[in-house]
């Protein structure tokens, strides 16, 4: 499958996360899918903006997803109406997730 170009990361951010990002990371992507339950895979990086996030892309907040999942969010263009279909607000979990992070010091 070829890798989806997110055309997105802006050369002030580094395009690489941290340790810690990267534990981040880990934990997530060995959690099921946020939308359809399945084993996931991948770290969804959040196109919505939330409060204390830096536009666009930031290793902290992110979401666990299934390949095939994460490519139809990016086929579909706009994350919050794909998210709201699937009966999530993607910020909020963001947020829940990387908190729970936070509290077991990976973050």
């Amino acid at each position: 499958m070829p890798k989806i170009n997110h055309k997105r990361v802006k050369e002030r951010y580094n395009p690489k996360p941290n340790a810690k990002e990267r534990a981040h990371h880990e934990r997530l992507i060995a959690m099921p899918c946020i939308c359809c339950g399945r084993e996931g895979g991948v770290f969804h990086h959040l196109l919505s903006r939330a409060d204390g996030m830096r536009w666009r892309r930031d290793h902290e907040w992110g979401l666990p997803m299934r390949d095939e999942c994460h490519r139809a969010l990016h086929a579909h263009g706009n994350e919050r109406v794909w998210c709201e279909g699937k009966g999530f607000d993607p910020v909020e979990v963001a947020r829940f997730l990387r908190l729970e992070s936070q509290m077991e010091g990976v973050l």
